[in-house]
């Protein structure tokens, strides 16, 4: 509903980009000046390198929380449910608290510091005697995504000029996968 809405209200903003043809040819030679670009400047290497390490290592826990509702917390399936909930519920109201403008801070700091803090959540998670514990833990891991999240994005726009945008969000995304 969160995305529906805010692309209802996103479907109004008119963005001047600039426009290319589909060269199929020349995507290996983008791919290569983008990272050469890349190389120039610390803050998108270091979007890169915690964006590899945030999802290879961070992320792959949403497949461990059935296994430890059920099993660890012997909870029910709809409490399983809610733990799998618990660290989006926290990004979402991260994320809002940034946009409100309540929450400011070093966009570098918030991005790195963000999927620190989510890491040791993490720990602190798996370690947890409690189902509600473990709740409460991924809730405010959540605020480390959401400005892990909202920073990844935003340094690639404000470090980036408008001509190598496109180039180095699609090495973004080879660094998600």
């Amino acid at each position: 509903l969160v995305q529906f809405a805010g692309a209802f209200v996103l479907a109004g903003l008119v963005y001047p980009q600039l426009m290319r043809r589909l060269d199929l040819v020349r995507i290996p030679a983008d791919i290569a000046e983008g990272l050469r670009f890349a190389r120039t400047r610390p803050t998108i290497l270091l979007v890169y390198g915690v964006t590899i390490v945030t999802n290879a290592f961070a992320f792959a826990y949403s497949g461990l929380v059935a296994p430890i509702g059920a099993g660890e917390f012997q909870v029910s399936p709809a409490l399983v449910g809610l733990l799998a909930a618990a660290e989006p519920l926290g990004s979402l109201a991260g994320g809002a608290l940034i946009a409100a403008g309540f929450l400011r801070m070093d966009r570098r700091l918030a991005f790195a510091g963000g999927a620190s803090f989510f890491m040791v959540t993490l720990i602190a998670m798996a370690l947890s005697p409690s189902y509600w514990l473990a709740f409460a833990v991924l809730v405010l891991g959540g605020f480390g995504t959401a400005g892990f999240g909202n920073m990844q994005t935003t340094l690639m726009l404000t470090e980036a000029p408008a001509d190598m945008r496109s180039r180095l969000m699609g090495i973004v995304t080879v660094c998600i996968g």
